[in-house]
């Protein structure tokens, strides 16, 4: 009862003290609002690495397959079965752009599935990873898988499976194991992580003849890792 009737008495006092705290708490927000509108925070986005412009079209009498430039950007590391059919050692090369240049085929390693093309001219080049990968590593394949009519720069996303440094039976040499979607055509593609880093070229699907000229791809695939082709390179 004592409270109600000092409320009572002082109702003018509180009513000025409230509407004093209310009209500071508005001139409070509105000057942070102006000092946040004079200096606002910017981040700039991230530099995107052009994975379509480093990545070529290796093309031979009887098909194609895919490619990747390196080095100063007069190499284009493939897979070797992709130049097997050069019997000259001559291919063409669709660039990025759409324009093809002649190359030739200046090292091939049939065991180890790894060519390397020389062009002409100045392309830009995707840096090579030499470190050793691991598994659950996050990927970006790029290439011109053959399905229904080839198609411009494929992108599919997956993850290293597994790493095999000691390689398998058919492949003596160390392996990558991918999840990532590929057809025929990918061979040779590149292999980057989500960095941009070069770190491997797909070499074969696995997959199982269902006839009619038809291969169902089982969803894991082999690639070579960039630490066994930075071995191989002068």
């Amino acid at each position: 009862m004592r409270v109600l009737n000092w409320i009572a008495r002082n109702w003018v006092g509180i009513g000025i003290a409230v509407a004093i705290a209310v009209v500071g708490f508005v001139v409070l927000a509105a000057f942070i609002g102006i000092a946040r509108a004079k200096d606002p925070v910017t981040i700039a986005a991230p530099v995107a690495f052009d994975r379509d412009a480093v990545t070529v079209k290796v093309l031979l009498a009887d098909g194609h397959g895919s490619g990747v430039l390196i080095g100063d950007g007069t190499l284009v590391l493939t897979a070797g079965h992709v130049t097997k059919a050069a019997t000259d050692g001559k291919v063409r090369i669709e660039l990025h752009d759409g324009t093809t240049v002649d190359g030739l085929v200046i090292w091939a390693g049939v065991q180890d599935d790894i060519a390397i093309i020389k062009i002409a001219g100045t392309h830009p080049a995707a840096s090579l990873d030499c470190g050793v990968q691991q598994a659950g590593l996050a990927v970006e394949v790029v290439g011109f898988p053959h399905v229904g009519g080839t198609l411009p720069w494929a992108h599919t996303y997956g993850r290293v499976v597994q790493v095999y440094l000691g390689g398998l039976e058919k492949w003596p040499h160390p392996l990558l194991i991918l999840d990532a979607a590929l057809y025929f055509g990918s061979s040779g593609g590149p292999v980057f992580d989500l960095d941009g880093k070069l770190i491997g070229i797909v070499n074969a699907m696995t997959g199982a003849d269902v006839g009619w000229g038809t291969v169902a791809p089982f969803g894991f695939n082999i690639a070579t890792p960039a630490s066994y082709i930075c071995e191989l390179l002068p």
